[in-house]
């Protein structure tokens, strides 16, 4: 899967000396990488944001989340499940998805 490149813009490690020591302090980027990483749009973070806060949505839930049919609910979490952020559970009517 390609993605789009993203510059990261890292703090620079902090270096402090003492006779006897060198400690280096590398800070993480994660956050920022997790940020950026995908270009959501409105309606992809809301879905996000709302399987954070209830730990699940389903098709349902989301059409009415996002007030849209449940066709257009469906591409969305389609397109967050290719993404590899969301994972799909259960089969037939019982679907629904949590953050992977």
């Amino acid at each position: 899967m390609k993605h789009n490149a993203i510059f990261l813009n890292p703090k620079m490690p902090e270096i402090k000396s003492s006779k006897n020591s060198t400690l280096v302090t590398l800070f993480s980027t994660k956050g920022k990488f997790e940020e950026e990483k995908y270009a959501l749009n409105k309606r992809q973070r809301e879905i996000i944001e709302y399987i954070k806060k209830n730990g699940r949505i389903t098709t349902s839930e989301c059409a009415s989340l996002l007030k849209v049919s449940n066709d257009t609910s469906l591409r969305e979490l389609s397109k967050l499940k290719s993404l590899g952020l969301i994972d799909k559970k259960s089969v037939g009517r019982g679907v629904y998805y949590v953050i992977k």
